[in-house]
């Protein structure tokens, strides 16, 4: 028989701990799941925190109370960085004001790398870049600059090709914009900027065969690195050209540019030619004022006493050159 209780004592469930605990982990899941669902919902905020500024209506002046501490600074980086969060018509009026106030804290050099970082920024916008290009045209570059050079330089190459076809549509009123490629490249020879060069050939910006003959005529005139004058031959430059009565050969002679000899007669070479064909090369000239290699090389060191062409005197012979 089962022993009856007193009054005071209390009837305990059976496995009422195993309901407790159960009560425990729903409590502990709920607050798990409501802090989970919290993170994602500032994870998804998170986004939109970054573009605040273009979801606000803000004017030139108080963008540029944002960026006042970054202009004094120079910090254009992070001035691109910013800007690239305003409405692209805020920057851009933005970018207008810096660039027409004369007490502006930034240099031509920094007022260009903005314009190339904004229109890097705003590139889904035609119509905005095209109007930052334009603001470009207040700089006054040096006789030894090229915004598209500038461009490719500063690691802004993917903006080459929209900025190309800017100075094409405004060469017209702007004549200072005409030949933009052509300039860029005569200029980056000059420079020896060769990876400037294969930059702009990565995107599609490169002579046709012409402007290749111009350019190779003036990088074995000029000294320039030996790897243009294999470009501009791959970009269609014949290397039978003559001008003003010179060979590239009595050319780069008469600039004691053994190097462009050298890597002439490597293409040669490449081109299948046999060393018979190569030694008519070489002899080969075009004025008999001039004449061949060595007969200018003879002129060079024994008239006018340059015995440092002895060393390219050498070369030509072991080539195949003769008088």
């Amino acid at each position: 028989m089962g022993q009856l209780k007193k009054s005071g004592d209390t009837m305990k469930p059976r496995n009422f701990d195993i309901y407790i605990l159960l009560a425990l982990l729903l409590l502990f899941s709920m607050g798990l799941n409501q802090l989970c669902a919290s993170k994602a919902t500032e994870a998804e905020k998170e986004p939109e925190s970054n573009s605040l500024f273009k979801s606000l209506t803000i004017n030139v002046q108080e963008g540029l109370s944002y960026l006042r501490t970054l202009l004094m600074s120079g910090s254009v980086n992070t001035i691109i960085d910013l800007m690239g969060q305003f409405p692209p018509q805020t920057s851009y009026d933005i970018a207008k004001h810096i660039m027409e106030n004369e007490q502006s804290l930034l240099n031509d050099g920094s007022k260009q790398q903005l314009i190339f970082g904004l229109a890097s920024k705003f590139a889904i916008d035609p119509a905005i870049q095209a109007k930052l290009f334009d603001l470009l045209l207040s700089i006054k570059l040096q006789q030894n600059e090229s915004f598209l050079i500038n461009a490719v330089n500063d690691d802004y190459k993917s903006i080459a090709p929209a900025l190309c076809a800017w100075a094409k549509a405004q060469q017209t009123t702007h004549p200072e914009l005409a030949d933009f490629e052509k300039k860029a490249l005569f200029l980056a020879t000059d420079n020896n900027n060769f990876t400037a060069v294969t930059d702009l050939h990565d995107l599609k910006i490169c002579p046709d065969k012409p402007l290749a003959s111009d350019l190779l005529w003036h990088a074995v005139k000029n000294n320039s690195d030996t790897r243009f004058v294999s470009y501009f031959v791959q970009q269609g430059a014949p290397l039978s050209m003559t001008k003003d009565g010179h060979t590239l050969i009595t050319l780069a002679v008469e600039n004691n540019n053994k190097a462009a000899v050298e890597q002439i007669v490597t293409l040669l070479h490449k081109q299948g030619k046999s060393p018979q064909e190569i030694a008519d090369y070489i002899n080969s000239f075009s004025d008999h004022a001039i004449g061949t290699p060595l007969q200018l090389l003879n002129k060079l060191v024994n008239i006018e006493g340059k015995s440092e062409y002895i060393t390219l005197e050498l070369y030509i012979r072991e080539v195949g050159g003769v008088e």
